[in-house]
């Protein structure tokens, strides 16, 4: 199931962003405090067991999103612009470039990572700060 979402920290950044907390999967992190510093131990993988599963003082909880989810959050349209979406498989590894180009056919961004979900993550970081898009 790890290979279908995204990254922990991706899905910490899109939280922080904003991003509704609705993925069928949440990263359950849990926090110690060790020596009077606090750090943060392996996470648990969990599917959502309830519509609000929330955190409490010993845990963080955040939306492990699928590719399918991600894709629902992208925007219909980025005026003037366009997304091209590349699977490369040269080399030993698979890995997905995204391409956001203008009108003028000018590289804005460039997300590439090998897996999908990751790709798509980043882009929805950028299309946020950079104010392509609302929430």
């Amino acid at each position: 199931m790890k290979d279908m979402i995204c990254d922990l920290e991706i899905a910490k950044r899109l939280k922080e962003l904003g991003i509704k907390q609705d993925a069928y999967m949440v990263y359950n992190v849990v926090k110690t405090v060790l020596h009077k510093y606090s750090t943060e131990i392996p996470y648990k993988l969990n599917i959502r067991e309830t519509d609000k599963e929330t955190a409490t003082d010993n845990t963080d909880i955040y939306s492990a999103f699928t590719t399918i989810e991600l894709l629902k959050i992208l925007p219909d349209e980025i005026s003037g612009y366009r997304l091209l979406m590349e699977k490369d498989t040269a080399g030993y590894w698979e890995r997905y470039r995204l391409p956001l180009y203008s009108k003028n056919k000018k590289t804005t961004a460039y997300f590439i990572d090998d897996k999908l979900q990751n790709a798509l993550g980043r882009l929805l970081v950028f299309l946020i700060e950079e104010s392509y898009m609302e929430l």
